[in-house]
């Protein structure tokens, strides 16, 4: 026993000896393995409006990320192309990625922003795992343009009850404010080019033209036309205005708000709608007679009286809306109950093109610089190049419409639903809807200010 003891103590010491002379050892770090997650994008980033052309895209993330991962696995794009950048992390919060662009990007464009599962934390962790599906986080805003400087232009809605009330939106997509008693019966509304003027019709048996100042919403004259004015077409000097029920043209003089010349006709055309070609220096009057609907009327602008007709034009009904491009050469008629849309050369004075859109029946058109634009009953607004004599677009807006208005620059369209008193914003590049407001009233017509305010 006594030798046993001595080797179990002997065996002890030289255990001690062992490995206390043996380096300390900690337990390794556990591998940090949990997945980063995305907890989204900035605000201004989330749908934003008016975004500066180098606006950065601020993203949030619940740890710190690697930042050479982004390049690979971030996008910003827009109709026109991918936009270039970098990516930095600022010093008060780590767990943020900011994307900078090193050029400005295009204006009145909407913008995608993507990020792919496949960046990483600075553990090496991915957002997805590399074997399942990639689930990429996205967020859009639509930049600057020509329709924000110096301010937003002003919208003008008529109501179709309350037909002496016009209600103003602006500030881009807001309800401002409502004007009553401006106008009896209101039916059609026009800018001048040059922005100074708005003008109202009126459909009181003894008719009307209301002038008032698109800033203010003043009333700044009105002018006695013919009876039961409906359509109306402006240049800066003049308006030319259907007297639907008199079966005559009241040529308004813009600068002494009188009417300078009334044109009337013999054989009984009946006017419904009217263009005027400054570049070729005619007026162009569809046919109101259901039994002559085919029928576009020319007249001569040298004396508003020499005229002479074009027929077939339409093929099955009576006109619903006529515009004319910038430049005074093609004239869009969009057939009445129909989604039948015909093109016409000023110049020529022939039928180029002939629509038959899916969508049906046609409510209202406009013209921007670089295409016309037609709203259709069923929900749908195309876009018709001027160049491509194509459609280039479709907004499918899943509501019932009724009429349609461009900004200045082309940029946006306000579109105008009666069924829940809405104006949609479409951008006109791609068809995108970006934005809607709502006016408490039945809403008829809707036309855009030329000018910021």
């Amino acid at each position: 026993m006594k030798r046993l003891g001595i080797v179990v103590a002997t065996t002890l010491v030289g255990l001690v000896l062992q490995f206390g002379c043996m380096p300390d050892r900690m337990p390794p770090a556990p591998v940090e393995i949990d997945r980063p997650e995305f907890l989204g994008f900035a605000p201004q980033d989330s749908g934003g409006l008016n975004v500066p052309l180098t606006d950065p895209v601020i993203m949030f993330f619940n740890e710190e990320m690697d930042l050479s991962t982004f390049p690979d696995n971030f996008e910003l794009t827009s109709v026109s192309g991918t936009i270039p950048g970098n990516f930095t992390k600022p010093d008060t919060n780590k767990n943020v990625v900011i994307f900078t662009p090193s050029q400005p990007m295009n204006p009145a464009e909407v913008y995608w922003a993507v990020v792919h599962g496949g960046v990483k934390d600075i553990h090496g962790n991915s957002m997805i795992s590399p074997i399942k599906e990639d689930e990429p986080q996205k967020t859009w805003f639509f930049t600057t343009g020509k329709y924000a400087e110096g301010g937003f232009p002003h919208i003008f809605i008529t109501d179709k009850v309350a037909g002496d009330r016009i209600y103003l939106g602006g500030e881009l997509n807001h309800y401002l404010n409502q004007y009553d008693g401006v106008v009896s019966k209101s039916s059609r509304l026009r800018v001048t080019p040059d922005g100074s003027k708005l003008l109202v019709t009126s459909t009181e048996i003894n008719g009307t033209v209301t002038v008032l100042n698109p800033q203010t919403v003043e009333v700044d004259g009105t002018v006695s036309v013919g009876r039961g004015p409906d359509d109306i077409f402006v240049t800066d000097d003049r308006a030319f205005v259907v007297n639907k029920s008199e079966k005559t043209i009241s040529i308004i003089n813009l600068n002494t708000l009188q009417v300078e010349q009334t044109i009337t006709f013999d054989d009984g055309f009946r006017p419904r709608d009217i263009v005027y070609s400054q570049s070729a220096d005619k007026l162009f009057v569809s046919s109101n007679a259901l039994s002559n609907y085919s029928v576009i009327r020319v007249i001569e602008g040298s004396d508003f009286t020499s005229y002479h007709d074009l027929t077939g034009v339409l093929p099955r009904k009576r006109s619903r809306d006529m515009e004319i491009s910038p430049d005074g050469n093609l004239i869009f008629i969009a057939e009445d109950y129909t989604a039948t849309v015909v093109v016409l050369n000023a110049q020529t004075e022939e039928v180029v093109k002939t629509f038959s859109l899916e969508f049906t029946r046609t409510v209202d058109g406009c013209v921007g610089p670089q295409a016309y634009y037609v709203a259709m009953y069923a929900g749908g607004v195309y876009k018709i190049g001027y160049q491509s004599l194509e459609v280039e677009g479709l907004a499918d807006l899943g509501k019932t419409l009724n009429s349609v208005a461009a900004t200045a620059a082309g940029e946006l369209l306000y579109v105008l639903s009666p069924v829940d008193s809405s104006i949609t914003l479409v951008e006109t590049s791609t068809m995108t809807r970006i934005s809607e407001f709502h006016v408490p009233g039945a809403l008829k017509r809707v036309a855009v200010s030329v000018q910021n305010y």
